[in-house]
């Protein structure tokens, strides 16, 4: 099996060591082409193409012309959605500012009833209910993220 790749091979050599007397052969080239693979930036349909497969092409060149109308539709996109997180965020903040002061009416409303309390005027169940809501209050002011705070109670 050996011998007959080598006998083939050699007989393949063979008729390139010819002594000129073939008139159709010209003679021998190596040829060299660098290749690259290009990508577009964006995505979308070819309008046209500027060169043809195999054309030589200098640095910067326009190659071809990309349709960016639905990178544009995404990034209009994109805006109105950061948009909305941005109104969002201020709604969320305008609630904020609203459980704060909720949280303070609440505060002076146990702080009050406490005081009526020690006189007999206000009952302990009324007491109990403000100081469910205040706690309840302080606990929503408080994200998740925040470090424990001793002086409210735990979340379970």
């Amino acid at each position: 099996m050996k011998k007959a790749m080598i006998i083939a091979l050699i007989l393949s050599f063979l008729p390139s060591c010819g002594n000129g007397s073939q008139k159709d052969f010209l003679g021998a080239a190596n040829a060299e082409m660098k290749v690259y693979r290009i990508a577009a930036t964006v995505q979308g349909s070819v309008l046209s193409m500027q060169k043809e497969e195999g054309e030589a092409v200098e640095k910067d060149e326009v190659i071809a012309v990309v349709d960016t109308v639905p990178v544009g539709l995404a990034l209009k996109e994109i805006r109105a959605g950061a948009d909305q997180v941005d109104r969002q965020y201020e709604a969320k903040q305008a609630e904020i500012e609203a459980l704060v002061n909720d949280v303070a009416a609440l505060k002076r409303e146990r702080d009050r009833t406490q005081g009526l309390l020690a006189k007999g005027s206000a009952t302990v169940q009324s007491l109990d209910n403000l100081e469910s809501q205040y706690t309840s209050g302080l606990l929503k002011q408080r994200p998740p993220s925040w470090p424990s705070d001793p002086s409210l109670p735990r979340r379970k």
